[in-house]
């Protein structure tokens, strides 16, 4: 697994329940899934829609389904933290 790809989704949760956190767009869940380069999902994180994509990456790299770290992430403007950069560069991960 060479490179991995972290999103996130917003799911509206009108009820509540466990997770659920709020935003503008109501209460919800934010659901981030870590794929490997073909799209296969490798991880899949459930947590309130109110806490930001940069602080899912390291849960997500922790407790994934395969024991080895890519060497490149892939990520879209909502990865551009220094802070997350140290991190992956402390793990030998290489973020594009």
């Amino acid at each position: 697994m060479s490179e991995c790809c972290p999103d996130a989704k917003f799911v509206p949760a009108k009820k509540g329940g466990t997770c659920v956190g709020p935003t503008k767009c109501g209460k919800g869940t934010k659901l981030v899934a870590r794929t490997e380069k073909s799209g296969r999902p490798v991880r899949v994180l459930r947590t309130g829609a109110s806490c930001h994509e940069v602080r899912l990456v390291e849960p997500a790299l922790d407790a994934c389904w395969t024991s080895e770290n890519p060497a490149v992430l892939i990520g879209d403007k909502a990865y551009d933290s220094d802070p997350l950069d140290a991190f992956l560069r402390g793990c030998g991960i290489l973020k594009w």
